[in-house]
């Protein structure tokens, strides 16, 4: 069974119940994933709003398939659907401009590196 989880500043929600639907983007070979994700919205009923900076995630019953940034989020004024746009932490990757060389470093503090440069927690 498919679950979808929005996770924001007041805690993570289960929103399986408000998704219509959910397409899913890239595979393993990818640099990142991207979800698409159309939601049943009305502020007035209490549900939950996702906005830039949340965090989607999409299971499976088994494990976690996918967990991503919500980069865009949209609502029609007329409209009680939202739609998200999430791209999983791969963006970071295929948006990086950085060149490197490092000689004699160890894979973790190459990591570390290019992570604090991107501003990337490690």
């Amino acid at each position: 069974m498919i679950e979808l989880y929005l996770t924001s500043r007041e805690g993570t929600k289960d929103i399986t119940a408000l998704a219509e639907s959910v397409q899913w983007s890239g595979d393993k070979a990818s640099v990142c994933r991207k979800i698409t994700v159309s939601l049943l919205h009305r502020e007035d009923r209490g549900w939950p709003t996702p906005e830039e900076g949340d965090v989607m995630t999409l299971t499976d019953g088994e494990g976690t398939l996918f967990t991503g940034l919500v980069v865009r989020s949209s609502q029609d004024s007329e409209d009680e659907r939202m739609s998200c746009v999430c791209y999983d932490r791969g963006v970071y990757l295929r948006n990086n401009d950085g060149t490197y060389n490092f000689r004699g470093a160890g894979p973790e503090t190459i990591a570390r590196q290019v992570c604090a440069d991107h501003d990337i927690p490690v």
